[in-house]
């Protein structure tokens, strides 16, 4: 609940908080503070977003992706593109492994 007050709070300094506790949380609490930093557009936040979008927990890549969505620049582009050609190209992997199954 604090990152959903740091974020109407318009200072820097809120951003800046909400981006240094996102190493330190996780789970749920992680996902509220990606949330809350999204809600922002806090283009500050573009790379630690970024390094998120191939969690091994789907529900934080998902929450990654989701706050990069509203950021709206050309590093939150770059980043969803890069993650949806590896998806791609990690989904095409599993298809040939599945269809050459003995």
């Amino acid at each position: 609940m604090s990152g959903f007050g740091l974020e109407r709070i318009p200072a820097r300094e809120a951003a800046q908080a909400l981006r240094d506790a996102l190493p330190l949380v996780s789970g749920n609490v992680k996902i509220g503070v990606m949330s809350s930093l999204g809600s922002r557009r806090d283009s500050a936040a573009v790379a630690s977003l970024s390094g998120l979008l191939n969690d091994s927990d789907a529900a934080i890549a998902r929450a990654a992706a989701l706050a990069l969505a509203p950021v709206g620049n050309a590093g939150a582009a770059g980043a969803l593109q890069a993650a949806l050609l590896s998806w791609c190209a990690n989904t095409r992997s599993l298809v040939d492994a599945l269809t050459n199954w003995p």
